[in-house]
C-alpha cells in the first residue's frame, strides 16, 4: 500500500500511514490509512484535496487494493 502511494510522487503528500488492519476472511484483509497533504507555500483548496484523494484511490485500486464502501 505504501509503495503504491510512494509511486504517486505527489510532493504535497507529506505523510502516509497504515493505521489499522482488519481481517475480513482467511484470504482478505481491509486496511485503514491516513494521508496528510500539505503545501508550505499556500493553502490547499478543497478541490485540490479532492483531486489528491481521487489520485490516491485510483493508485490503490490499480495496485490491487480496491476501495471498500
Amino acid at each position: 500500500v505504501i509503495q503504491a502511494l510512494n509511486a504517486l510522487k505527489l510532493k504535497e503528500l507529506k505523510s502516509k500511514v497504515v493505521v489499522d488492519v482488519f481481517s475480513m476472511s482467511e484470504k482478505e484483509k481491509a486496511i485503514s490509512i491516513r494521508t496528510v497533504f500539505e503545501d508550505p507555500e499556500k493553502t490547499l483548496s478543497s478541490e485540490t484535496i479532492k483531486d489528491f484523494e481521487s489520485k490516491v484511490v485510483q493508485a490503490l485500486e490499480k495496485a490491487g487494493f480496491p476501495l471498500r464502501s
